[in-house]
């Protein structure tokens, strides 16, 4: 499945773009405002909308297409009724899950509009409702003149200004992009809805049927699917939940596909792709293929393996952990298949061929236009090169930052204390006012997936890694821990919380601080968010006091980012400038979780020697896959429907049998996931939710041959919706009958 964002960044990327006209059919994940521009392409392909049409975010099919922050969606009602993948609402389903309640293997429908359930703190839908080119206000902000720092500072200041000014009238979240590496930047004005409420969820042995072991596989046999509702105040403004909230109308939904869809006909995917780096260095890929991904990997296996033997002993713990671990496996094999598409497809070598073509053409130049872009690209090596030697830690205190929890709200609380103290627009990015009440949300969210257990060992496995380093920067952090483990406990006169024999004193240190910390608790860590800067300096709870001992150091690596990502601002931009103009058709910019549309064909391709893959699977298929043992577990009620109930609008001629999955040749990354996928008029034939393992790293460098989408077909969503989980009311509102 296209990966959910995790919150961490990335540090690698990849190369130029490859030259084949056939490439460009395909490769591409276009602006809005690019498509008229390539209308004759777009007619060619099959598309029977006017290509202008789909630059207008006020026109159908655009208007329709939402994001849910991290992964897509569209609405498909008059009533805010909204499609998405069954991945996509899996925090959803864990907020309302119990023990004895288990939405997340159950599934979820309500059968009535009042018992449709709140999706829990930080949900939203945003409608992007305009988009303004502001290059000239950003780049025009920087001095004269200015340092790498100096430059950084001044388009945070001048982004800052225009998100102000954009957001005073109220109901919109606004963000400034950059493009083109930061050659463009665009202001982006979104309805914010803020009560999102889970309306229906198959059962985990549809949604997630084959679980990791199909998890970017073909062939597929997945139920990815599920809806929610938009709910605004009763006067159509966008509002926290409330009971007295009405759904949202939108100004258009998508319409549905009822004929076949075959080999070979026009499809297009339009959502927020998360993120590329097709324009970055093949040195840059190399780094990632030799220390990040192999990193990850390890680092994933770990956490992962910490959670499964919390959840073995604890079933209320699996539970809450469950949609934590779901990222982190998803995660996991997509970096698998980077890796082994690195490794197999001599991707990093063909990136660095480019790269000393590109080189080679500007050098056999004489005019100060080439030089200048060669000097750019000998500069980009150099910065690239710097603040690796400090890589490990950074990465392990970032990973450390976002992955525990009761630390990672113990820094957030610091951090915004600091902050604080600062008009806003001097604040940090996501420290702001306007952050604030997503900050309390997000830690709010922790009171359905907090595990002690989980979280305490996740901490002492990364203090060891750390310790490992021998870094003198974390010593403080890590002597404090050991000052824990060394002091002798209340009444026992031994390290607090040690076993007999355990020598160890960092651990003791993590068991000391978890056993003394009132973190624990939802109320304690929501009040954390409202103590001073001098309040939590002064505190005595030891995870407040490691994040405090820790903030020095992450202000330093914040501030050595903040002046390389000014030098990569400077310097990025004038090597794409060149690629650019060598190119001889248009480019589009790496994805950044922006609008987008990719337009392509239903098609399978080639796989191991002797084998084609067929662009579609069927219901029959799932029933050959099924063991009775998850992840192969298909329900009973949907065996029975595939031996008896194949019929109607939903079962294709061709294939004997309902459609299940079906194969493309679109461009899409994470951030794609539950993207409306399009028929050649616009209305909605699937939805994308993975791609294949093979292609992964076209990420970074497009795989022509290759690199397939994979979509679920409405056909077997409404099949499903129809013959197995009886959901009349929401088959009646899409206007489908059963």
């Amino acid at each position: 499945m296209r990966p959910r964002h995790l919150r961490l960044a990335t540090t690698v990327a990849l190369p130029l773009l490859a030259a084949s006209a056939q490439t460009r059919a395909d490769e591409g994940m276009w602006l809005p405002e690019q498509l008229p521009a390539l209308a004759e392409t777009l007619a060619a392909r099959g598309l029977e909308l006017p290509a202008a049409q789909l630059a207008d975010l006020d026109a159908y099919p655009l208007s329709a297409i939402i994001s849910l922050g991290g992964c897509s969606a569209s609405f498909v009602s008059d009533d805010g009724l909204a499609v998405t993948n069954h991945h996509c609402v899996g925090d959803a389903l864990q907020h309302n899950s119990t023990e004895e309640r288990n939405l997340i293997e159950d599934g979820y429908y309500a059968a009535t509009r009042a018992d449709e359930l709140w999706a829990g703190p930080g949900s939203r839908i945003y409608v992007t409702t305009r988009i303004t080119d502001v290059t000239s206000d950003v780049l025009g902000a920087i001095p004269e003149g200015a340092s790498d720092v100096e430059r950084f500072e001044a388009i945070e200041l001048a982004t800052k200004e225009l998100v102000t000014a954009c957001e005073a009238p109220g109901g919109v979240r606004c963000e400034v992009a950059d493009f083109f590496a930061g050659a463009e930047f665009r202001l982006l004005e979104r309805m914010e809805i803020q009560d999102v409420r889970l309306v229906y969820a198959p059962a985990e042995s549809i949604g997630f049927y084959g679980g990791d072991d199909d998890n970017w596989m073909w062939p597929r046999h997945t139920g990815d699917w599920s809806f929610l509702r938009a709910y605004v105040s009763p006067s159509g403004a966008p509002a926290p939940y409330s009971p007295d909230n009405v759904p949202y109308h939108p100004a258009t939904h998508l319409e549905l596909r009822q004929e076949d869809l075959e080999d070979g006909d026009f499809v297009m995917v339009a959502g927020y792709p998360g993120g590329t780096y097709r324009y970055r260095t093949g040195a840059e890929m190399a780094w990632a293929r030799d220390v990040t991904y192999p990193w990850n990997i390890a680092t994933m296996t770990d956490l992962i393996a910490i959670l499964d033997a919390v959840a073995a002993a604890d079933p209320a713990a699996e539970v809450r952990v469950s949609d934590f671990r779901f990222g982190l496996s998803n995660y996991l094999k997509n970096n698998e298949g980077m890796l082994d598409s690195f490794r197999a497809g001599g991707a990093v070598e063909r990136a660095q061929a480019r790269d000393a073509a590109l080189r080679a053409s500007l050098a056999a130049r004489t005019d100060d236009e080439a030089r200048a872009w060669l000097a750019a690209t000998d500069e980009l090596t150099q910065t690239l090169e710097e603040g690796r030697e400090t890589d490990e830690r950074d990465r392990t205190l970032g990973w450390m930052g976002w992955s525990v929890d009761a630390l990672s709200v113990a820094s957030t609380a610091y951090w915004l204390a600091v902050e604080r103290e600062k008009p806003d627009l001097e604040r940090d990015s996501g420290y702001q006012e306007r952050d604030w009440t997503r900050i309390r949300e997000r830690v709010a969210r922790l009171e359905t997936s907090f595990v002690t257990e989980a979280d305490s060992r996740m901490l002492d496995y990364f203090a060891h890694r750390l310790d490992g380093l021998g870094e003198p920067d974390l010593a403080p952090a890590l002597d404090l821990l050991r000052e824990l483990g060394a002091a002798p406990a209340s009444g026992r006169g031994r390290g607090a919380g040690a076993d007999a024999g355990d020598g160890d004193v960092l651990a003791r240190g993590v068991r000391a601080a978890y056993a003394a910390t009132l973190l624990t608790d939802s109320d304690a860590r929501l009040s954390l968010l409202d103590a001073s800067r001098v309040d939590l300096e002064q505190s005595r709870d030891p995870i407040v006091r490691l994040a405090v001992a820790l903030y020095p150091l992450r202000r330093a690596i914040d501030d050595e980012a903040n002046a390389r990502d000014g030098a990569l601002g400077r310097l990025r931009p004038q090597v794409l400038a060149a690629v650019r103009e060598l190119s001889t058709a248009p480019i589009y910019p790496d994805a950044n979780s922006t609008l987008r549309v990719t337009f392509g064909n239903v098609a399978g391709y080639p796989g191991p020697d002797g084998v084609w893959y067929l662009p579609f699977t069927t219901a029959n298929g799932v029933a050959a896959k099924h063991t009775g043992v998850f992840p192969f577990d298909a329900p009973d009620a949907l065996l029975d429907a595939i031996a008896n109930d194949q019929r109607g609008p939903w079962l294709s001629p061709g294939l004997g049998a309902v459609p299940v999955n079906f194969l493309s040749t679109l461009d899409t990354t994470g951030g794609n996931s539950g993207s409306a996928t399009l028929d050649s008029r616009g209305r909605l034939c699937g939805l994308l939710f993975d791609g294949n393992y093979e292609s992964m790293a076209s990420d970074w460098l497009f795989d022509p041959v290759r690199t397939r989408s994979i979509h679920v077909s409405t056909a077997y969503m409404l099949w499903v919706m129809s013959e197995v989980d009886h959901t009349d009311r929401l088959l009646d509102e899409l206007g489908v009958a059963h």
